[in-house]
This record gives C-alpha cells, structure tokens and sequence, in this order.
C-alpha cells in the first residue's frame, strides 16, 4: 500500500498555515509525529520524485501486516473557520494475508481533553474496507490513486456532513496520513 501527500491547514482571511513543516520541506521529525504502529515494515519517507514537481511530498508505505502507520500533527484551534488544503494520491490494495487496506489523509476534531469528537477521512480503499459514514465520521472517497487537490472549509464540513460533532466544542485539529490494513 502507497501513501503520499502535501497539505496545509490555512485560515482564509490570513492564509496563515498552522501546520509546521506542513510542506515536508524539513526532515518529518519537524513538526510531525512518526507512528510505525510497531511494524518493522513501515516505510515513513519524504522526496522530491513522488510527485512531479519541485516540491518535497511525504510516503507512507505500510508492508504486508495487519495494523497501521501514520503521520500526524495535532494543531490548536481557536475557530472552525478555517480551509484545510491538500494535495494527495493514495493507493490502497490488496496484500496476501490481508483483507483490507485503505491509505486515508484524516482530520479529527478534538475537544480541549484532546478527545476526538469526529473524523473527516480522504481516502482510497480495497473493496473490503469496512468504513462507514456515521454522525462523526465522513468519508471522502478519492475517485482513483492519482495526484487530486482537495479543499475543505471545515465550518461547512462540520455542519453539513458531521451532525454528531458540536463545533463549539472543537479545541484542536489533529491532521494525519494514514495506511491501514485489517482482517475482515
């Protein structure tokens, strides 16, 4: 399974960023917490050649195991007024013994104990994956493993497809790229 991605958290009025290195630009121990999920198959790298441009993207590759990797970054938030940018091409498919996988870029919305309230998921997944749009949890499908751009005005985000989260509650953004596998 492949993972990759850019991304920037931004209000829209400053156009401020409030991720840290949130353009990979610097080694992803910068701002960013590194999870293997205890795997000694995961591969969390950051280059210059997985998308063709300039820029640097971070990967994300979780070998043949049951479990997850990610990367993630959790950012106070003062208001839901903000627009979440990213660019990303996920991959997820089917490896023997594995049932499932699903590589998904994720924003959950904490409360101020840093609790999750609710989750948007960006994601692509093998037919099996068992994820499900609840009151607190929405799927994005990407439409293929291609290079996408996507722009979520989180206010919106909250009030038209996460009833189950009161946005008055939201104290932080924990923004994370996710590779995932599981048993069906």
């Amino acid at each position: 399974m492949r993972s990759l991605l850019t991304l920037a958290l931004v209000l829209p009025a400053v156009a401020a960023e409030l991720l840290s290195n949130g353009d990979f630009e610097l080694p992803l121990d910068s701002g960013w917490t590194v999870d293997s999920g205890g795997h000694a198959r995961v591969s969390i790298t950051r280059d210059t050649g997985y998308q063709p441009d300039p820029d640097f993207e971070a990967r994300i590759h979780l070998g043949p195991a049951d479990g997850r990797a990610a990367l993630s970054q959790t950012v106070p938030v003062t208001t839901t007024e903000l627009v979440f940018r990213a660019d990303l091409c996920l991959f997820g498919r089917l490896t023997e013994p594995i049932n499932w996988s699903a590589a998904s870029c994720r924003l959950t919305y904490l409360d101020s104990a840093l609790s999750p309230l609710g989750e948007t998921r960006i994601y692509y997944a093998s037919w099996r994956c068992p994820w499900q749009n609840t009151p607190t949890i929405h799927l994005i499908p990407a439409p293929d493993s291609s290079w996408h751009s996507y722009v979520l005005d989180i206010a919106a985000e909250l009030r038209e497809n996460l009833p189950g989260v009161d946005p008055q509650l939201v104290r932080a953004v924990r923004v994370a790229l996710k590779d995932t596998a599981g048993a069906s």
